[in-house]
C-alpha cells in the first residue's frame, strides 16, 4: 500500500513528538513490563482497564484515546467517554495515549504531547520497513504504521459508531451497509459479526452528529477529495492517525 506525500507528514508529525524525548532506537528495544511511572504493559486485565479509565479522567482535553486494545472518545450521550473494541485483532493492552488533544471550543491539529512510555505504546505497531518512500524511493519517515494494527480502518466491526448510520467504501463510493434492519443494504451489525473488511477503508455517506459537536472527524472522506491518496484518512485535517476512529474535533 502506498501512502501519500500529506498521510507522511502526518505520520512524521506524530512520530517526531516523541522521537525527540526517545531516539529512534527504541523502536527496536523490547518493551518489558515495569512497575513505574514508565509500565508499558500491565499485570492483569483489570489493571489495564483501569489505567485505561483513569487516563480518560485526567485527560479532559483528550477526544480520542487508545491502549490498543480499546479505543475511547466522549462521543457517548452528552459528550461521555465510550469504548470499543477492535474484535477482530485483539492484542493485549499497553499504555493508554492521547490521540487528539481538543481545548475548550477550538480544534486542534498539531499533535498531543506524548510521555516516554506513551510514544513507545504509540509505536508498538510503527516499523522502518512501513515507512513511506518518495518516487525516488527514499524513505521520507522513519516508520510507518503497520496495516494489520488494531483500529486501522479496514474492518467494518471496528469502524462502526452511533454517529453513522451508512458506511460506503472510500474508493468506489459503493454502499456496504446500514445501521439496523430494513432496507436494500445489509444491516452493518450482522455485515460486521462475519469479520468484513474492505482494503479500501470506509467513508461515512450518513452521518448523524449530536447537536453539540459542531465538526466530527474520523468518519473519513471520500477518496476523491484527496488528490494523489491512496488510502482513506482518519480525518480530513489530521491524516497519518495510528487508530482510526470518531471523535468530536470542535465542540459548541
Amino acid at each position: 500500500m502506498g501512502v501519500s506525500t500529506r498521510a507522511s507528514r502526518g505520520v512524521s508529525a506524530w512520530l517526531g513528538t516523541a522521537r525527540g524525548r526517545l531516539g529512534f532506537g527504541l523502536l527496536a528495544a523490547p518493551l518489558l513490563l515495569g512497575l513505574g511511572s514508565d509500565t508499558l504493559y500491565y499485570r492483569s486485565q483489570r489493571q489495564a482497564d483501569s489505567a485505561l479509565d483513569r487516563f480518560g479522567r485526567n485527560h479532559p482535553q483528550c477526544e480520542l484515546w487508545t491502549n490498543w486494545q480499546k479505543m475511547c472518545s466522549r462521543t457517548g450521550t452528552g459528550g461521555e467517554a465510550t469504548c470499543t473494541v477492535d474484535r477482530t485483532r485483539p492484542v493485549k493492552p499497553s499504555r493508554p495515549f492521547c490521540l487528539s488533544a481538543v481545548p475548550e471550543g477550538e480544534a486542534r491539529t498539531e499533535p498531543v504531547s506524548l510521555s516516554g512510555s506513551e510514544g513507545r505504546s504509540m509505536r508498538r505497531f510503527c516499523s522502518p520497513e512501513a515507512a513511506a518512500t518518495s518516487p525516488t524511493g527514499a524513505k521520507v519517515e522513519e516508520c510507518g504504521f503497520d496495516r494489520t494494527r488494531p483500529f486501522n480502518g479496514y474492518r467494518l466491526q471496528a469502524r462502526l459508531h452511533g454517529w453513522c448510520a451508512q458506511w460506503n467504501e472510500a474508493v468506489t463510493r459503493k454502499p456496504v451497509c446500514r445501521v439496523g434492519k430494513g432496507g436494500l443494504l445489509p444491516s452493518c451489525e450482522n455485515l460486521a459479526e462475519t469479520g468484513y473488511e474492505s482494503t479500501r477503508g470506509f467513508h461515512c455517506a450518513e452521518a448523524a452528529v449530536p447537536s453539540w459537536c459542531a465538526k466530527a472527524e474520523g468518519l473519513g472522506i471520500e477518496h476523491s477529495q484527496v488528490p494523489g491518496a491512496d488510502f482513506l484518512p482518519v480525518a480530513d485535517r489530521q491524516e497519518g492517525f495510528p487508530v482510526r476512529g470518531v471523535y468530536c474535533g470542535e465542540r459548541r
